[in-house]
């Protein structure tokens, strides 16, 4: 690890060095295809994403794709004011060795009629310019990672060209916890760091527009059927005055996202403070869309629409620092889940006697036999859910047997149970339709219906008071089985 780290920062160094030394005014002139956003969900969010992970940090901060675990294909087009546009196609995907991305960007900015000599030239001339991007991303320690990137850019403004190269160096603290489910991350990110620009047939310099970029956000994430990111961010171009950004962001379900933000300080035009846009998510497939109002002077508003589609394939946790729980939105680390477990026991003091006391209050039927004893399992949920896990399925046929071994023909209970988050009508619709889940398994298994009676407890006969989401309170978020009656 240590050597990976000096490696790290050795080519970071080289990259970076020669770069910073060419650009000795760096940020005062011409605009650059990266100067401008045009991520929909950055610009919705008042272009405070910085400390964000998303599938187009690569011209965010390069930093946050240390923590995408997924190939993406990413593409963004953005209506600019009057005839001028600007598009965008990026992919990248994860490795052993970090996040790996590249993109391309198109800038056109429509037509000019030259004039040389006082003189009006007969025909129209494009204006645009193009850049390719490279980028890299990697955890160096469980609260840090890194990015990097290359960029080579080309111009043509009306027949005068230039070429030059920049690069963005980004970082990125994740997933502080403050309390359950909140949690803070930090982004800090110098974009644009790059050589003059030189344009041939004029022989004038041009600098590119350093931007130097620094934001937190916090995200409170499983409350009910919302997550919510509030994000912060300053913003300090070398070649206009202090910039402050701010932006909410609320998913429903996690698959409607509403956006709003605003953006004060240097700015060149005042109309276009605040920002809106929307988000929708299903399965594999992200859509985006960002409104910003200019004003009838400047044409009125400004679209923005970015599509992302995660691509097939496995899961991977990119990079060489290896953490136990990688999504970025369910982040609880390995320590946090076992300091957790700690806790509760020690503030809940659970001496033996209080152990047999739980235990004699678990409904468990125990079958004992000359040669054996037996009894039914628990089946064991996810928290919210009424599905029964892969894992619990063998538990499920160990039932089955049982019953047909030693209690056929008898009535049997399937007594569904909840933990004590959400309210107490919900747990107990909760609860009825994890033991229907059960039933329904059962049958599936040659189990006669008619001797499968399903009962709903809620929050009865808790074993603990620990609950959701995770792994907390998976002891009361059961089904058990009791056998009506004496064994024939």
């Amino acid at each position: 690890m240590k050597r990976f780290i000096k490696l790290l920062a050795f080519a970071l160094t080289i990259v970076s060095a020669p770069l910073l030394a060419i650009s000795d005014n760096a940020g005062t002139a011409v605009v650059t295809p990266f100067e401008v956003p045009i991520i929909a969900q950055q610009v919705a969010m008042g272009e405070a994403l910085s400390a964000i992970p998303n599938p187009n940090g690569l011209l965010t901060n390069p930093a946050t794709m240390a923590f995408l675990n997924k190939p993406y294909f990413t593409t963004t087009h953005k209506k600019w004011l009057y005839d001028t546009y600007k598009s965008y196609v990026g992919l990248g995907f994860p490795s052993r060795y970090g996040y790996f991305a590249g993109g391309l960007l198109y800038n056109n900015m429509g037509t000019f009629i030259p004039v040389n000599n006082n003189v009006v030239q007969p025909t129209e001339m494009h204006v645009y310019d193009m850049s390719l991007v490279l980028g890299y991303a990697a955890r160096v320690h469980k609260y840090l990672s890194l990015g990097l990137n290359a960029k080579i850019e080309h111009f043509d403004y009306a027949g005068y060209t230039a070429s030059a190269l920049a690069g963005d160096l980004g970082a990125f603290v994740p997933y502080i916890s403050l309390a359950d489910n909140i949690f803070l991350s930090f982004g800090l990110v110098a974009q644009n760091i790059g050589t003059h620009i030189r344009f041939i047939d004029s022989g004038g310099y041009r600098a590119q527009p350093l931007n130097i970029r620094a934001g937190f956000a916090l995200n409170f994430l499983n409350l009910s059927i919302f997550d919510i990111n509030l994000a912060g961010e300053l913003q300090y171009p070398t070649y206009q005055d202090l910039r402050y950004n701010g932006g909410l962001e609320i998913w429903v379900k996690k698959m409607l996202a509403l956006r709003a933000g605003y953006r004060g300080g240097g700015y060149d035009i005042n109309e276009a403070k605040k920002t809106a846009g929307v988000g929708l998510k299903v399965g594999n497939f992200s859509l985006d869309y960002a409104y910003v109002d200019y004003g009838k002077d400047m044409n009125d508003g400004v679209h923005r629409v970015t599509v992302s589609m995660a691509l097939l394939g496995p899961e991977k946790k990119p990079g060489p620092v290896r953490i136990a729980d990688d999504q970025w939105d369910h982040v609880l680390a390995l320590e946090k889940r076992v300091g957790k477990v700690e806790k509760d026991i020690t503030d809940m003091k659970m001496k033996l006697d209080e152990l047999k006391k739980i235990c004699a209050r678990m409904p468990v039927k125990t079958v004992v036999t000359e040669k054996e004893i037996i009894h039914f399992p628990e089946i064991h949920f996810p928290f919210n859910s009424a599905e029964i896990p892969p894992s619990e399925f063998t538990k499920v046929a160990d039932i089955a047997d049982i019953i047909r071994r030693y209690y056929k023909g008898k009535k049997i209970i399937l007594e569904g149970h909840a933990d004590p988050a959400g309210s107490p009508e919900y747990n107990l619709k909760l609860s009825k339709a994890r033991a229907e889940a059960v039933k329904k398994a059962l049958v599936e298994m040659g189990i006669p219906a008619e001797n499968l009676i399903v009962v709903g407890k809620g929050e009865e006969g808790l074993l603990t008071h620990r609950k959701g989401p995770g792994f907390p309170g998976i002891e009361n978020r059961r089904v058990v089985v009791i056998v009506n009656g004496d064994r024939q």
